[in-house]
């Protein structure tokens, strides 16, 4: 199991700069663990079974667009960005951020 005692700190430093934590991401063997964690420090906990555990950012970064943020929550850590435009259908958003997901996850 994932140890997720700095994810209150990670989290806080990303609302700190503005972002929003938007959902997680969590194997299914971690996703308790990591509602637990969460949970303690008062954030959203919206967690989806996935093959890595990570936590989903977001902001608006231009004025057409949001920057997503996929953040690793194992070492070492790492963050992969995409930039969603306004006018991407609700498909094409969720392929943008599965490509991520995909990406992190190899």
């Amino acid at each position: 199991m994932t140890d997720f005692s700095e994810t209150g700190a990670i989290i806080a430093q990303y609302v700190k700069h503005g972002w929003e934590l938007k959902f997680c991401i969590a194997r299914e063997q971690d996703a308790e663990a990591l509602r637990h964690a969460i949970q303690d420090q008062g954030f959203p906990t919206d967690i989806r079974t996935g093959n890595m555990n990570g936590l989903w950012f977001s902001r608006r970064s231009l004025p057409d667009r949001v920057a997503w943020e996929l953040r690793r929550l194992t070492d070492p850590p790492f963050a992969l960005v995409t930039m969603v435009p306004d006018t991407f259908t609700v498909e094409q958003h969720a392929a943008a951020l599965r490509e991520i997901e995909a990406r992190m996850a190899s």
